[in-house]
């Protein structure tokens, strides 16, 4: 059963960048700086990473949030980006898509 009185916000974005994701210290770079940016603007508490796991495929990050936590995960070949953003805190999502917008489009 769902806690009806306790807020919850999810957001998922799927995304095809033009960024350069084959090279593991610009992704970290990238990510880096737009979690970063992005736990600025939705006023968001890291606790825990980011922590990086790089695969032939792509590379992933998670970093924990006292508000909740963030996925990013990237695929090389497609430049493809999925990101799920999942909080306790509201938060703008138009804020986030800037965010988005900025590192990634």
């Amino acid at each position: 059963m769902l806690v009806p009185n306790l807020h919850r916000q999810r957001l998922s974005i799927e995304l095809i960048t033009n960024r350069n994701l084959y090279d593991p210290k610009f992704i970290e770079e990238l990510l880096e700086g737009f979690l970063s940016d992005l736990c600025a603007i939705l006023d968001m508490t890291p606790s825990i990473g980011p922590i990086f796991k790089h695969v032939p495929e792509g590379t992933s990050v998670y970093m924990g949030w006292l508000e909740s936590d963030i996925q990013i995960h990237s695929w090389f070949e497609h430049k493809f980006i999925s990101i799920d953003l999942y909080s306790y805190q509201p938060f703008m999502v138009s804020n986030a898509l800037n965010v988005v917008e900025f590192w990634f489009i």
